[in-house]
């Protein structure tokens, strides 16, 4: 498949995810609020920092304002971390709600569109593969949809608030920080082909185990009858470890990747 192709695939299946979830709007509306509020809290923390450092090294020397900042900064602290805390469980479990619900919905149409289908196209299908799709593929998809719209909204708006707070503290800083910034969004649109297609390598190898566990409990006595079981065996351990090494391959490429990015963003301040 070519890649432009490939994008378009991604980019229709994306939208078909959404107008699913959009069903949920009000909790969408909700979740978002709330992510809005998280990353403000975060920005705030940041603020509460630069006021704390100002008054530990006036030291004895502190106006009756920076008293009074002394006094309450402790409850301040408390109160933003309790509102943090508490907008980001109500958007996780917002966007999680909305994820399983979008999960049974897509399960319930694979479902229906299997029931409706000639007996021709199993056939010709594995019914492990079959089975894997309904199972495993309906759910990493719409949590992947779920986790990267949280991912985009709230870590995004996090940043936006914290680089505006740098600007106003050190536009010099903001500026070497900003200077890293391209170089970063390329490495995330390198990382997100590597995802995609791990990914797809690990629905393709989770089809294989499904289909061999699905062909040795259907015909477990065949199996017995002409001692097969150390032949399946060695299928199963196959595409087991193909599996492994896949979801080994995915989580490699996101902790190297957070890696590169902290390391690029450190050259910025650095800098």
């Amino acid at each position: 498949m070519s890649q432009p192709s490939e994008k378009v695939r991604t980019a229709a299946v994306y939208r078909r995810l959404l107008r699913t979830s959009f069903q949920f709007w009000q909790v969408f509306v909700g979740a978002a609020l709330a992510m809005i509020v998280y990353a403000a809290c975060d920005t705030g923390f940041a603020y509460l920092i630069k006021l704390l450092t100002g008054v530990v090294s006036a030291d004895k020397d502190i106006t009756p304002g920076e008293q009074f900042i002394a006094r309450w900064l402790p409850a301040g602290v408390i109160l933003l971390f309790v509102l943090r805390g508490g907008t980001g469980f109500f958007s996780t479990y917002s966007m999680t709600w909305i994820a399983r619900q979008t999960i049974m919905h897509l399960r319930g149409k694979v479902f229906e569109k299997y029931l409706s289908l000639p007996s021709s196209y199993f056939d010709r299908g594995a019914a492990g593969d079959l089975l894997s799709r309904l199972t495993f593929n309906v759910e990493q998809i719409a949590e992947a949809a779920s986790t990267t719209f949280l991912v985009l909204v709230r870590d995004s708006l996090t940043i936006i608030g914290l680089i505006v707070f740098m600007v106003f503290q050190s536009p010099i800083l903001s500026l070497l920080v900003l200077l890293v910034a391209p170089p970063i969004a390329l490495l995330i649109r390198f990382l997100s082909g590597l995802f995609r297609r791990h990914s797809l390598r690990i629905q393709l190898s989770m089809g294989s185990v499904t289909q061999i566990a699905d062909e040795v409990l259907q015909g477990h006595k065949v199996v017995k009858i002409f001692n097969g079981q150390g032949y399946e065996a060695r299928r199963f351990k196959t595409a087991n470890e193909l599996n492994r090494r896949m979801n080994m391959r995915l989580i490699t490429t996101k902790a190297a990747g957070d890696a590169v990015t902290i390391f690029l963003t450190a050259i910025g301040v650095a800098g």
